[in-house]
C-alpha cells in the first residue's frame, strides 16, 4: 500500500513540484517507510514553500523522535505551543500527542 501511495504522490509531484501539500504528504509517506533523512528533507522543503505551515514542523518533530533526538523534539514542541497555542482555547491534538511523547522520552532520558 505504501509503494502504491509513493508512486501516486511522485506522479502528483511531477505535475506540480512546488505544491506544499504534496511535499508534506511525501514527507509523511517517507516517515512511515522509515526513510527519516529523506522525510526530513521533504518537511524542510515544505517549510520553504509554505512558511506558515504547522504540519511540516510537526513532521520534523516526528523525525527527531524517530532519530532519538528527544531533547530537541521536546524543545520544538514547547516552542510550537508558545507560538501557536497562545490565545487559543483548545490545544491541537497532534501537538498534545507530541508533547506527551517527548516529555515521556526526554524525561526518562534526562536523568
Amino acid at each position: 500500500m505504501l509503494k502504491i501511495s509513493d508512486k501516486m504522490i511522485d506522479k502528483a509531484l511531477e505535475y506540480n513540484p512546488k505544491d506544499a501539500n504534496y511535499i508534506l504528504e511525501k514527507g509523511y509517506l517517507l516517515l512511515y517507510m522509515g526513510q527519516i533523512k529523506e522525510a526530513t528533507e521533504m518537511f524542510e522543503k515544505c517549510g520553504e514553500i509554505d512558511s506558515n505551515s504547522r504540519e511540516n514542523v510537526l513532521g520534523l518533530i516526528w523525525c527527531k523522535i524517530y532519530e532519538g533526538k528527544y531533547k530537541e523534539a521536546n524543545e520544538d514542541v514547547k516552542y510550537l505551543i508558545d507560538i501557536f497555542e497562545t490565545g487559543e482555547t483548545t490545544k491541537n491534538y497532534k501537538l498534545s500527542l507530541l508533547e506527551v511523547i517527548t516529555q515521556a522520552y526526554f524525561g526518562a532520558n534526562e536523568e
